[in-house]
């Protein structure tokens, strides 16, 4: 579930409840916000990162936010429990990704 709109190039979050809702976006040189029905639902400093994403945690659905607690260094803590062996393998595959969270979506 994507619950981002494309701004210039940049993805922003809004409530996951407003999937395939038409929304307003309103710009500053600093900010995005976004409305639905009038009601201001998001807010967000503008970056000019293209291909990035700015995401608020409130707007994640709960599973997406129980996975982005499991930062690389939980998953290595996690894999210790298991050995030493168990947790350089798992370092050895985020440590070859651009971004560590592809390494074990």
């Amino acid at each position: 579930m994507d619950y981002h709109v494309e701004v210039d190039g940049h993805f922003y979050s809004v409530p996951y409840q407003l999937v395939k809702h038409q929304l307003e976006v309103r710009l500053t040189a600093q900010t995005v916000e976004c409305f639905h029905a009038n009601q201001r639902v998001a807010s967000h400093l503008r970056s000019l990162h293209k291909g990035r994403h700015t995401t608020q945690t409130e707007h994640m659905p709960k599973s997406h936010r129980e996975h982005a607690e499991w930062t690389p260094q939980r998953l290595i803590r996690w894999a210790e429990q298991t050995g030493p062996n168990t947790a350089s393998v798992i370092a050895y595959i985020l440590e070859r990704r651009i971004h560590p969270q592809h390494g074990f979506r």
